[in-house]
């Protein structure tokens, strides 16, 4: 038996944002928080002062947007264990720890700094037309007082990006592993693993200014801070969970045979897939709880298997090994290769408008209630799943009520409740390898990728507005495509 013990620590710095041009936010107080030092301090506090006097500003000593996460220490463990000489028996467990992603950091293209202005009018006293349609005077200078014309005001509510607290904890990651290996034969490899992982703190965005009960009418004055259309800040908050059993057998080349086939059996869940994903399944009062669900690459099932096997045929080989040299290069020489992939279908939502919750001006989501399953049967859906007629379709609309418009609420209905089509693609391959010499070879290929052209099925749509189009697919991965490949090898 080995062991390997170990200890990792590492300190990554927080992110210097260029010019300080970020923002956070108090929501305690309702201020946007800047710091000191932020480029364009005094046309800032000069527009705010003087067009959005609603929107109080606080300025921060801090330089940097959050304080590093010094704490990440990522202890290490791993062990083989030879049960006799054929056979191993492994295992490891592992922290790891990965900070924000800096291109998200330093998005400023939103408030404080920039408000999206439409330039219109003539080059020389131009007019600067607002998101909403009102406009900022030609004579006002952010520079200095503003003068009488500065009494106008900016009244579309802002959308800001900020930072929600300085204790910004890094992502972290435990992972472990049990596999078993054992040689079958000399050229023979089998092999069994577990494989798991738990993730906390993944960064997300997570928009706080949502009504908390769903209400028909206008959103805007009902959201904790109506000056605000979103507060989507970035947050360390969601998490991650993946299991999984791996099989695999492995032969070596031998009597020119050789693959490697593999099966998956996995599930993995989260908060929010991606970034801009987290704060579509965030409820008000639950946050996190109901957004729980499978990735969207979460795939159960999956099974790839490559090979090659070249024809005994040709000199030196069991059959026709006494083939003149003209006859071997032509029946000799010859194999086939291919890669053979079935998986099982991604995760999909059902969405429907964010006016069917009313919590939000944007960034959220609204649910419908699931009432049925919503997967149709292989077997009822049909031959091909393309069809015009609006009853038959991959997924099964009426397994979901929409809320109506008229009384919003909070569906039911969870993430990843449908599954889309799976694949089933062979690519195939035909060779044939030729001696130049002493100093070279030459191969001939033909390959065909979807030789079977069979249908790979792109997901349909997942919008629950739209009947006719729900669960509809309309489109495909493309179909068989063949090449023939020459390589000269010297």
């Amino acid at each position: 038996m080995s062991f390997n013990l170990g200890i990792r620590y590492e300190v990554e710095t927080a992110v210097d944002v260029p010019n300080k041009d970020f923002v956070g936010f108090d929501h305690r107080t309702g201020e946007m928080v800047l710091p000191a030092n932020v480029s364009g301090r005094q046309r800032i506090e000069a527009f705010y002062r003087d067009v959005r006097p609603d929107i109080k500003l606080r300025f921060d000593p801090h330089d940097k947007m959050y304080d590093a996460d010094r704490n990440n220490f990522s202890p290490r463990f791993g062990f083989a264990y030879q049960l006799h000489r054929r056979m191993v028996v492994r295992g490891g467990f592992g922290i790891f720890y990965t900070g924000p992603q800096v291109s998200w950091i330093v998005a400023t293209d939103f408030a404080p700094n920039t408000l999206r202005p439409i330039w219109t009018g003539d080059q020389v006293r131009p007019v600067i037309v607002l998101p909403d349609g009102s406009e900022i005077p030609t004579g006002y200078n952010p520079e200095g007082s503003g003068g009488p014309e500065a009494t106008v005001r900016y009244p579309a509510p802002l959308t800001i990006f900020p930072i929600y607290t300085r204790d910004f904890p890094y992502a972290r990651n435990h992972q472990w592993l049990l596999s078993w290996q054992t040689q079958v034969t000399n050229t023979l490899m089998v092999e069994a693993q577990y494989l798991g992982s738990r993730t906390n703190h993944l960064l997300g965005f997570t928009n706080t200014n949502t009504a908390l009960d769903p209400a028909p009418g206008a959103v805007q004055s009902r959201l904790p801070y109506p000056s605000f259309a979103r507060l989507q800040g970035l947050t360390m908050g969601m998490d991650g969970w993946f299991n999984g059993l791996a099989l695999k057998a492995e032969k070596r080349a031998s009597r020119g045979l050789s693959f490697l086939a593999s099966y998956t059996w996995s599930q993995a869940l989260d908060t929010g897939s991606t970034v801009e994903a987290a704060p579509l399944w965030t409820d008000p009062r639950k946050w996190w709880e109901t957004a729980k669900g499978p990735s969207t690459y979460d795939a159960p099932h999956r099974f790839v298997l490559s090979y090659q096997y070249e024809l005994p045929v040709g000199r030196g080989r069991s059959f026709g090994s006494s083939l003149s040299p003209v006859l071997d290069h032509v029946l000799g020489g010859w194999g086939v290769r291919g890669i053979t992939f079935f998986q099982t279908g991604f995760a999909y939502d059902p969405s429907v408008s964010i006016a069917r919750a009313n919590i939000c001006a944007a960034a959220c989501s609204a649910r419908a209630d699931r009432v049925a399953d919503g997967n149709i049967p292989k077997d009822v859906r049909t031959a091909n799943g393309l069809s015009s007629d609006t009853n038959v379709a991959f997924w099964d609309y009426n397994a979901f009520v929409l809320p109506p418009l008229t009384a919003p609420r909070l569906g039911n209905a969870g993430r990843g409740v449908l599954r889309g089509p799976g694949l089933n693609n062979w690519d195939l391959g035909v060779f044939k390898n030729f001696r130049v010499r002493e100093w070279g070879s030459l191969e001939f290929r033909y390959e065909m990728f979807n030789a079977w052209n069979h249908a790979q099925f792109i997901a349909p749509s997942s919008s629950l507005e739209s009947r006719a189009t729900f669960g509809k697919i309309t489109s495909t991965q493309p179909p068989r495509i063949s090449q023939f490949v020459l390589k000269l090898s010297f």
